[in-house]
């Protein structure tokens, strides 16, 4: 039997993961660490944001030509995607489950494609407050300001995902990370609930989750239990102090708006960094300086990772790998 899918929507670094080891421990719930797979289905017929041997502009023409000619080509795509999809989740779910947890952050950039293509798919969205999200990321890159590597989805994903939900009304339930952390038990009852499923606390067992150690997914989230709950809600204030940390922020804010905010739970004021004390430790701005201006150089022309590649071709490192030496 083909397991119901359910999406977690989030933002990298807003949670995803530990809130994915909760719902997993369910009996009835199977997951597997980011599956991403449904990402290049839906983006083999777009022309704009992969990049490919074969020339993915000339690939996206031939395929919206293709699906064109064929009667009711959309729906003709959609149902293979799903197909394929539903033949994913029956063997991630040996047991019998009733349903297979997908949980990708870049599935932001889909979201639309894919309350398209499942029709029946559960929808949970997580929301994190921005400026905490901006600190993790911050914190993943060395707290160094590398994030022009997350525009993507700062920038785009984040605010996709908030409009769909919003459009979306009932059919998606939307939780917050700050909530869970709160009162855990209260958050996870309204989402079982949304699943039609029960819930006893007493389940919450994370070996039973169904995530390995692996590539994908946070691997601090294990210990997120036993973090202190001031650090997790209120550490963005320390990390965000410096001037262009400062300045950055109440400019991605004021771009997401209030309203979009104010729908995530969020008030604007409470997440203005002008009343705390700024830090002007010249290391940390003058490192954030050149952090921003090499992101801006490489990153922003998309060379950031050809010159990595050419300086792994130079040491013998690509080479090894194309043989199967590394």
């Amino acid at each position: 039997m083909t397991p119901t899918p359910v999406f977690l929507l989030s933002m990298p670094r807003g949670g995803s993961t530990w809130l994915q080891r909760l719902i997993g421990c369910h009996d009835e719930i199977a997951t597997l660490n980011e599956p991403w797979f449904l990402l290049p289905l839906i983006y083999m017929r777009r022309r704009r944001g992969i990049s490919s041997e074969y020339w993915q502009d000339t690939c996206g023409k031939a395929l919206g030509e293709l699906f064109g000619r064929l009667d009711d080509g959309e729906a003709v795509f959609d149902a293979a995607v799903r197909a394929f999809a539903g033949r994913v989740h029956e063997a991630a779910t040996p047991n019998g489950e009733r349903y297979f947890l997908d949980k990708t952050p870049r599935y932001a950039l889909v979201a639309e494609d894919i309350v398209r293509i499942f029709p029946d798919a559960k929808l949970i969205f997580l929301w994190r407050n921005p400026l905490s999200v901006l600190s993790s990321m911050l914190e993943l890159s060395g707290d160094r300001w590398l994030v022009p590597r997350f525009d993507i989805d700062l920038l785009e994903g984040w605010p996709r995902l908030v409009d769909l939900a919003r459009k979306l009304g009932d059919r998606a339930l939307c939780v917050r990370y700050e909530d869970l952390v709160r009162d855990r038990d209260a958050v996870l009852e309204r989402i079982f609930g949304h699943l039609g499923l029960d819930f006893d606390p007493a389940m919450l067992d994370p070996a039973r989750s169904g995530l390995a150690p692996g590539l994908m997914g946070d691997s601090k989230s294990n210990a997120m239990q036993s973090l202190d709950d001031g650090i997790r809600l209120t550490g963005w204030r320390q990390r965000l102090r410096g001037p262009l940390r400062r300045r950055w922020s109440k400019r991605y804010l004021a771009a997401l708006g209030a309203e979009r905010l104010a729908f995530m739970g969020y008030d604007a004021g409470d997440l203005d960094l002008t009343s705390l004390q700024p830090c002007f430790r010249p290391r940390e701005w003058l490192g954030d300086l050149a952090c921003r201006g090499y992101a801006h150089a490489f990153h922003g022309l998309h060379l950031e990772y050809p010159l990595r590649r050419f300086a792994k071709r130079l040491s013998g490192r690509e080479r090894g790998r194309q043989f199967g030496m590394i």
